[in-house]
């Protein structure tokens, strides 16, 4: 019914869950970052979402695509020597990288990272003050230090 092979199918789906993500990360770095939140370096910024959204929609559409169809299909058991040797290490490596924040440490793309990092916990420190400063005029907040451990 189908002239595509399996793996040429499977290859075309991770390309465009990687190519997906990456676009949605970007789009909402134009989105989602005022003017406030970027500082004095959008095109930084902007790239540093590039960047993430590749290393992001690679992960996802390399290790995770993969990994959910064969777990779909019921061809992966977790004893196997594939899952130990392709997917534990490719899964550790993604979790420590996020942990550590090493891709923000490496020389060419550390200084957009950077940028984007930065911009989105400036955007979350914006609303975490609105979001207190509301919560202390509905009388929910302990502002002067009371309640508190």
């Amino acid at each position: 019914m189908n002239d595509i092979p399996d793996h040429e199918a499977l290859v075309v789906l991770q390309f465009v869950t990687a190519g997906f993500l990456c676009l949605v990360v970007v789009i909402s770095s134009f989105v989602l970052l005022r003017k406030e939140h970027r500082g004095g370096k959008p095109v930084m910024v902007h790239a540093g979402a590039l960047v993430y959204g590749l290393i992001l929609g690679g992960f996802v559409g390399t290790v995770m695509v993969p990994l959910r169809l064969a777990l779909m299909e019921g061809t992966l058991d977790f004893e196997s020597r594939e899952f130990l040797q392709w997917y534990v290490p490719a899964l550790a490596a993604f979790l420590i990288m996020l942990r550590t924040d090493v891709t923000a440490r490496l020389p060419l793309i550390g200084r957009p990272i950077r940028a984007y990092r930065s911009a989105m916990l400036r955007r979350s420190i914006t609303h975490a003050q609105k979001r207190l400063a509301k919560m202390e005029r509905m009388g929910g907040g302990a502002s002067d230090g009371e309640g508190t451990a």
